[in-house]
């Protein structure tokens, strides 16, 4: 899995490809519940085991990017790399939450697409993920 190539960390501004990922919503706004109360913040947070947003994704990714190459089985090294696979393919869907929480009108795909123009390897990580998922990829799942 190439994604390393695609993705960096520059102070607190995360990028895949040429794809700059939106910073973090303000504390205490969720994508969704920008008015909601503290505990239903936090069931939120929880919901996304304690992740605030998508940088905190990439850093999942990354860390199950190290999984692939420290894997000591290649059964292994195929489940870390579907766990990668799927990490990757959720990072435009939280992207997208971000913009929104933030008020930026923007679709989905429009992220998606984006992001896939910025890291081609990103369109494999869909396939794998809609796979996983649907159990095959298809015209209807895509």
């Amino acid at each position: 899995m190439r994604l390393t190539g695609y993705a960096s960390t520059i102070g607190d501004q995360t990028t895949i490809g040429r794809f700059a990922m939106p910073p973090e919503p303000p504390a205490g706004k969720g994508a969704r519940t920008a008015s909601a109360s503290t505990e239903s913040q936090e069931m939120s947070r929880t919901a996304r085991f304690r992740m605030a947003g998508p940088g905190d994704l990439f850093k999942k990714l990354r860390y199950n990017i190290k999984l692939v190459g420290a894997a000591p089985t290649r059964a292994a090294a195929a489940w870390a790399t579907l766990d990668a696979a799927v990490t990757a393919w959720c990072l435009p869907d939280w992207c997208y939450e971000t913009f929104r929480a933030r008020g930026r009108r923007i679709k989905l795909e429009t992220v998606q697409g984006r992001m896939i123009a910025a890291a081609p390897g990103l369109e494999a990580c869909r396939m794998i993920a809609t796979a996983y998922k649907h159990f095959e990829v298809t015209r209807r799942s895509q």
